[in-house]
């Protein structure tokens, strides 16, 4: 079998088998790399592997009960549908046939029978197939793997969402990188953002197992607990403080527009829309100083989106343009000064910066292959802290104090 496939291949002049693949190897993971590779991003990613499993156990050269159905997703073999994308056995071409044939992961119902059962005890139902689906997309989702935090000039609290489901965290004191130790507390459904309103106090938000946004926090003597802010939210919220006693908080919704809600001191608002259109990333937001936000976005067009308020109301989305994969970040060091990071469609990170009158262009930071949108802080003016997931799926890290980018390390 893997001969005959293998010929097929240099009749099409394609790769059939992910570099990391064997012909023999099928499964989640081999939906992953194909559907990544195809467009598929985020929760549609997750839907398609899960899809894939129910249709055909992620087996390229499945053929079902109907001949015609085949590949990964059982693309049905029209002849008009093999001309336009190739022999459908081939991995590339079925995962570049269920993309387009779903409308990019939004419209799977027409052509699926799986993607419209939701009985999680039937291998038949694409639902039974989700938590595999959502491990194995892990590695290639778009949004933060990490987030990192300063309460005061020389300590930096990093976080990331572990194996085990729970929140973890290392931190630096001035002098050294502490190791890795689990919150405990609960599971989540996405790596947690923190944000701080003053020195011995952080509040840290994600989004929880039911799809809503989850928060606890620290006030110097330990964690509390998690509570659900509610929301049905895609991707991680984002968070920002102003000053002290005022929390903003962002998260694209699962109609795919941003909505926020805030605390000021007493109680929270309900979650409200903020309107403007819809995104395609989770939200990031930085504060230049009181009564200040900008909120940076990627668009459905894969540029990256601004819009600020300034006391007043939200402008309108207007496009920094660049070409990105997932979220971007953001970071003020002080008044009238503005970074942006995001990864670039290239998996390298580029950035763009304001100084008080006109945007920079977009330029690369020559950091290599990253996995992750990044996070950035800033602890003092001129310096800035980068983190981002490598290939071996540690954080890496590297500042800048004015003068320079130091190189980049892991902090594993």
């Amino acid at each position: 079998m893997r001969s005959l496939l293998t010929a097929l291949v240099l009749l099409v002049g394609l790769t059939t088998w992910p570099a990391t693949a064997q012909a023999q190897d099928y499964g989640p993971a081999i939906c992953a790399e194909y559907g990544y590779g195809a467009g598929f991003r985020e929760d549609a990613l997750v839907k398609a592997i899960a899809i894939g499993m129910a249709e055909s156990g992620c087996r390229t050269w499945e053929k079902g009960p109907n001949p015609a159905d085949q590949g990964l997703w059982q693309i049905r073999a029209y002849p008009e549908r093999v001309a336009a994308y190739g022999d459908l056995l081939v991995g590339a071409n079925n995962a570049r046939a269920a993309y387009d044939l779903s409308a990019q992961g939004a419209n799977w119902q027409v052509h699926w029978a799986a993607s419209d059962c939701e009985d999680r005890g039937n291998p038949q139902c694409y639902a039974h197939w989700l938590p595999g689906a959502e491990q194995a997309a892990q590695r290639y989702l778009d949004d933060i793997a990490q987030s990192a935090v300063s309460m005061r000039d020389g300590h930096q609290e990093v976080f990331r969402l572990g194996a085990d489901g729970q929140a973890w965290h290392k931190w630096w004191y001035g002098t050294t990188w502490s190791g890795w130790e689990s919150l405990g507390g609960g599971r989540i459904a996405s790596p947690p953002v923190a944000v701080s309103m003053q020195d011995g106090h952080i509040e840290l938000f994600a989004r929880g197992v039911n799809g809503d946004v989850v928060h606890r926090f620290w006030w110097g003597n330990g964690w509390s607990g998690w509570h659900s802010l509610g929301g049905r939210i895609v991707g991680a919220p984002a968070v920002v403080s102003m000053r002290p006693g005022h929390l903003e908080v962002f998260a694209r919704f699962t109609d795919n527009q941003i909505w926020h809600r805030w605390w000021y001191g007493t109680s929270w608002s309900e979650w409200t829309p903020m309107g403007g259109g819809t995104v395609s990333s989770s939200p990031s937001v930085a504060s230049m100083r009181d009564g200040h936000l900008e909120l940076f976005v990627r668009g459905t067009g894969g540029d990256v989106l601004h819009r600020f308020y300034y006391g007043n109301g939200w402008s309108a989305y207007h496009s920094l343009g660049g070409r990105v994969t997932g979220a971007p970040a953001a970071v003020s060091m002080y008044d009238g000064h503005l970074e942006v990071y995001a990864r670039g469609i290239d998996d390298t990170l580029y950035h763009k910066w304001w100084y008080g009158s006109t945007w920079s262009e977009w330029g690369g930071l020559n950091d290599g292959v990253v996995t992750s949108s990044p996070t950035v802080l800033s602890m003092a003016p001129n310096h800035q802290e980068l983190f981002f997931r490598g290939q071996d799926n540690a954080v890496w890290h590297r500042f800048y104090y004015g003068a320079g980018w130091s190189v980049r390390h892991s902090l594993g």
